[in-house]
């Protein structure tokens, strides 16, 4: 199985290509993700030798996050399945970041996925074997322990490193997860998208869009009389 996925939700842009365990991955700090991201693309099939023709399925993130940034993403996603005839398979950024711990989490451990949603708020979602529960939110870090059962858990992403100190004040049953695991890197969306590719189980493209979660940061302008 052949999988291009791409994430495009946070400052950290990522792009793997994972064909049978085998993995091709560029990321960057980016300030836009239009800057990079088809050449970070370019990249990961020219060094796996392959071509859009070859791939089973393109993965996208869908979000929550910057909104320029899913926009970009999103879009270039559908527009290579539109050119290539490829499918599209859309999962939640977060999915990516609890993926990444699972090896060090317990079966019995919740994962708590808590992106920064910038101002002064966080995205967050709650994971136990390596399954979404319950729905995603957007609050204020200080917030973030009602949240959350009275257990064990471990926390990632970029807000969990931001807001460690007021989340694991919290939070006093919870751990941080290792500084390396707190960026969205999209091989693990690959991983998650098998099952996925392999059952048929696709977006529809006309109607595929990203998941922000909340308003748009941008206000009409104001009339001044």
């Amino acid at each position: 199985m052949k999988i291009l996925a791409l994430d495009t939700a946070t400052p950290h842009a990522s792009v793997a290509l994972v064909t049978d365990g085998a993995t091709s991955e560029r990321s960057c700090q980016v300030t836009t993700h239009s800057e990079g991201l088809l050449l970070m693309i370019d990249q990961v099939l020219r060094e796996s030798n392959s071509a859009i023709e070859a791939l089973d399925a393109i993965v996208c993130g869908q979000g929550p996050g910057s909104y320029t940034g899913l926009r970009i993403g999103v879009a270039t996603a559908k527009g290579l399945c539109l050119a290539s005839g490829k499918p599209l398979v859309l999962l939640s950024t977060m999915t990516a970041l609890a993926s990444a711990v699972g090896p060090i989490v317990s079966d019995e451990r919740w994962v708590m996925v808590v992106l920064d949603a910038r101002r002064g708020e966080v995205f967050v979602g709650l994971y136990r074997n390596g399954v979404s529960v319950g729905d995603e939110l957007v609050c204020e870090p200080g917030k973030v322990g009602q949240h959350l059962p009275a257990e064990p858990a471990m926390l990632v992403g970029d807000g969990a490193a931001r807001y460690h100190a007021q989340l694991l004040s919290q939070l006093p049953a919870a751990e941080l997860a290792p500084a390396e695991l707190h960026a969205v890197q999209a091989r693990y969306l690959a991983q998650v998208a098998t099952d996925d590719v392999s059952r048929g189980r696709f977006a529809e493209l006309r109607a595929a869009v990203p998941r922000y979660l909340r308003a748009p940061d941008i206000r009409p302008p104001r009339v001044v009389s």
